[in-house]
């Protein structure tokens, strides 16, 4: 249990908490600026930002769906169809195709409007039952009855040509804890593209890249855990740490081609238990460029 305690205290370094606001949505939009250009066409990053919180009924005592959204895109004013490509996969990607062609600036409300009628579509009327059942007027409503959701978003540039799109989520639905996992995205810059890990990686050195990342993991372990004995891959398995057998490692869906190296994310739940958060893996290009095909 102190082993696992540690290791959540390091990995989940790079998780926010939501901030839960009033019943009056806000909104606000804010412009960053990146630092390269394609063709003259610069590549700026607007920000939404909504929060929103409704009650399952209209007792303002009655359980409630919080919400709070960062979506970042990139502004498209110069009318560049590459630019426009993007936020078209980027909402396809994250939300699903029914979001691809609503406006940037009506997408986070549109998601808040489907979001909260499915929420009131899961639980209504089991709780309006239960309140027709109730015998005890202090007997406590369950908190899976109240909804919690929270998604941030970023953009930044990554190694020449690309852009990383990180995005977040918090999500809670009852249950012992809340859920939170990480999606990270590699767009390129001369395509609109968001690369897949065969767009990116030779064909024939996964079990090469997969021991670059267990030779990682072992390295992180032994440094948060000095007082353990971590020299092999099997020795975090000896500890019970692993929820997969070193044979089924693979390399995840999650990584970003970033401006020193490709970092790999492996979410809570993937090979860890969730007491241990999700695993960050760093390695340089000057281990890894033979077999990457950007």
């Amino acid at each position: 249990m102190l082993i696992q305690n540690k290791f959540k205290m390091i990995m989940n370094k790079k998780i926010s908490k939501l901030t839960v606001f009033g019943f009056i949505v806000m909104s606000c939009f804010l412009l960053t600026r990146c630092t390269y250009m394609k063709h003259n066409v610069k590549f700026d990053a607007k920000t939404i930002e909504k929060k929103a919180e409704i009650h399952l009924t209209e007792d303002q005592d009655s359980p409630t769906c919080s919400l709070a959204q960062v979506f970042t895109y990139l502004d498209e004013s110069s009318n560049d169809s590459i630019i426009q490509k993007i936020n078209r996969n980027l909402k396809e990607k994250l939300f699903g195709h029914e979001y691809r062609d609503i406006p940037n600036e009506a997408l986070v409300d549109s998601f808040f409007v489907k979001y909260i009628a499915d929420y009131k579509a899961d639980v209504l009327d089991l709780y309006v039952e239960d309140l027709k059942n109730k015998t005890d007027e202090n007997e406590s409503t369950p908190s899976w009855y109240s909804y919690e959701y929270n998604q941030k978003t970023s953009l930044i540039e990554g190694k020449k040509d690309i852009l990383n799109y990180v995005s977040t989520i918090m999500e809670y639905r009852g249950g012992a804890h809340p859920n939170t996992w990480h999606e990270w995205l590699n767009i390129d810059k001369k395509t609109g593209n968001i690369l897949k890990k065969e767009d990116v990686f030779l064909p024939g050195s996964e079990n090469i890249i997969i021991d670059l990342i267990k030779k990682e993991i072992v390295k992180q372990h032994a440094e948060i855990f000095p007082e353990e004995k971590f020299d092999t891959f099997a020795d975090i398995i000896d500890h019970g740490n692993l929820l997969i057998s070193e044979s089924e490692m693979y390399i995840p869906e999650n990584f970003l081609l970033e401006v020193d190296g490709v970092e790999f994310l492996y979410n809570q739940y993937e090979i860890f238990p969730y007491s241990d958060g999700p695993s960050f893996i760093k390695i340089p290009y000057s281990e890894l460029s033979k077999y990457i095909l950007f």
